[in-house]
C-alpha cells in the first residue's frame, strides 16, 4: 500500500523521456506532507548492494534536518541504465526527500536529491519543522489549487503567506487561521472564503483513519513570476 502511494507522489514529480530525464516542480507542502525524510546532506561514502544492483546504502553527514530522525538510514536509487542514473558527488550538499519504499527503506533518487543551493523557501521549511518537531502533520495528504486565486484580496509582499489549516476526517477544511505576521495583518471573511473554495486536500486512501492531532497542514501562497514573466499567487515551490 505504502509503495503504491511512493509510486504515485513520483509520478507527479518525474518525467522519463528516452534522451533525458526532466523533473517537475515539487510544491512546498506536498513535499513535507508526503516525504518521510527531509534534509540537507552530504554523502560520504555509497556502497552498491549485491543483491540489489543500482541500489545503494550510504554514509551521510547531516548539515540540516527539517523531517525524519538523524540516525534514519539513507538508501540511493540509482535508476541504472535510465536517463534518470543518479549517483551523488562526495562532499556536495544536496537537499533529500526521502520516502520509504515497500522494505520500509527510505530511498532518494534524481527528482529527491537536488543541489542544495538550488533550493528555495529554506526558511518556511524551518518555520513548520520547528513547530511539528514533536507533533504530527497531515501525512500524505496532497494539497491542490482549484482554480487561480482572487490575487486582489491578498497584500503584495516578498515573504510568503502561511496560513495553519484544522481539516476534517474528509479532508475538507475545518478551520484557518493565519500563521505568520503578514498573513495575519490582511486576514478576513473574503480570504478566509476564497481560500475555502480555491484549496483542497485529498487523502491517500478515504478508508485511512486519522487522530484528530495528525489533521493539521498549512496553506501556504508566494507571489512568484510565471513562465509569462507575470506576477501570480500560488504554492510556492522548493
Amino acid at each position: 500500500m505504502k509503495l503504491k502511494y511512493f509510486l504515485l507522489f513520483l509520478l507527479l514529480i518525474s518525467s522519463y523521456q528516452s534522451f533525458a530525464c526532466s523533473c517537475s516542480p515539487i510544491k512546498l507542502m506536498n513535499a513535507f506532507s508526503y516525504a518521510d525524510f527531509i534534509g540537507v546532506v552530504q554523502f560520504e561514502s555509497i556502497k552498491e548492494l549485491n543483491k540489489n544492483p543500482g541500489f545503494y546504502s550510504s554514509k551521510i553527514k547531516i548539515e540540516e534536518l527539517f523531517k525524519g530522525n538523524s540516525n534514519d538510514a539513507i538508501f540511493i536509487n540509482s535508476q541504472k541504465g535510465s536517463s534518470c542514473h543518479f549517483i551523488p558527488s562526495n562532499g556536495v550538499s544536496f537537499f533529500i526527500l526521502g520516502f520509504k519504499n515497500e522494505q520500509n527503506l527510505i530511498e532518494v533518487s534524481f527528482c529527491t536529491a537536488l543541489l542544495s543551493s538550488s533550493i528555495n523557501h529554506k526558511d518556511i521549511l524551518r518555520n513548520i519543522s520547528k513547530k511539528h518537531k514533536n507533533k504530527p502533520i497531515a501525512y500524505q495528504f496532497v494539497q491542490r489549487l482549484k482554480g487561480n486565486i482572487n490575487q486582489t484580496l491578498f497584500s503584495k509582499t516578498k515573504e510568503p503567506l502561511i496560513y495553519k489549516v484544522t481539516l476534517n476526517s474528509d479532508a475538507s477544511i475545518s478551520n484557518i487561521i493565519p500563521e505568520n505576521k503578514i498573513a495575519q495583518q490582511n486576514f478576513n471573511s473574503g480570504i478566509r472564503f476564497e481560500l475555502l473554495k480555491k484549496v483542497s486536500f485529498t487523502k491517500p486512501d478515504a478508508k485511512l483513519k486519522y487522530k484528530k492531532d495528525q489533521l493539521v497542514s498549512y496553506i501556504i501562497l508566494k507571489w512568484t513570476k510565471n513562465l509569462d514573466n507575470e506576477t501570480i499567487l500560488t504554492f510556492p515551490n522548493l
